[in-house]
């Protein structure tokens, strides 16, 4: 079912949930910059989650979809404080058990920043092409001259299309979002591809460490790109839910009958 909410910047948020008996394990999943909730990511996931009884929630960020406010004024904070208005709204909407997070690239690192926040609640983040170093993405895109610009009219079109105003450079400026990963005491796994045109090798790698020396999972898909798409997207899906089934559901937990 469709339902919706009215974030701490008074924007509505576009979410879809799936049906779950009171008190079900629920994972909420976002897409990365210009996607959509019900993407094959997330629809894929839903699938393979679905049957053993966890609650899918999908939604749309700010500026995307079907949800209220402008691209051009998304941000990897104001992102962030978004995913928290929805958790905070799907626990008090819902009865929710054990919670899991997942990111994609952009929501990716607006999920490590949100789940920083939760509570000791949180169950699981699972992070797909999570980005971490958002300025030097983005310079390696536009290079400097385009970063200058950006800065000095105060917003740019990317080579996408996409209107984005300076402040999401200033934001990405004004967070570690390494310091906030050791933060968070649930399990984590993220999933690079080493072919990943759009993250920095060293932003690979320094994920990949920090991600090692803080007791969490990370998994370098060889020769997959940013989307991590086929030959390696069915990898991918059963990795993120055998890693959400895990440490979700209960050691008993099987698969239920889900209705129609």
């Amino acid at each position: 079912m469709n339902d919706r909410l009215t974030s701490r910047y008074h924007e509505s948020l576009a979410l879809s949930v799936t049906r779950a008996d009171p008190g079900a394990p629920t994972v909420i999943m976002f897409p990365g910059f210009t996607g959509l909730r019900l993407n094959a990511t997330n629809r894929a996931l839903t699938a393979k989650l679905e049957p053993y009884g966890i609650r899918c929630v999908v939604g749309d960020l700010s500026g995307h979809g079907d949800s209220g406010g402008t691209i051009r004024q998304q941000t990897i904070v104001k992102a962030s404080y978004e995913i928290n208005d929805v958790v905070d709204y799907v626990r008090d909407r819902y009865s929710v058990g054990r919670l899991g997070l997942l990111g994609n690239s952009f929501s990716g690192n607006a999920a490590i920043l949100a789940a920083a926040r939760v509570d000791d609640g949180l169950r699981a983040l699972a992070l797909k092409s999570p980005v971490t170093e958002y300025t030097e993405m983005r310079r390696s895109l536009l290079r400097d001259e385009g970063m200058r610009r950006w800065r000095e009219q105060g917003w740019i079109e990317l080579p996408d299309g996409t209107l984005s105003d300076y402040r999401f450079i200033e934001h990405a400026d004004s967070v570690d979002t390494y310091r906030e990963l050791a933060k968070i005491t649930a399990p984590v796994l993220a999933i690079q591809g080493s072919a990943d045109e759009e993250i920095p090798p060293s932003a690979r790698r320094r994920l990949a460490r920090e991600m090692t020396q803080h007791g969490k999972r990370y998994l370098l898909i060889s020769g997959a790109n940013h989307d991590l798409r086929d030959p390696h997207f069915g990898e991918v899906i059963e990795a993120l839910a055998d890693f959400l089934t895990d440490k979700l559901l209960q050691p008993s937990a099987a698969k239920v009958n889900v209705p129609c």
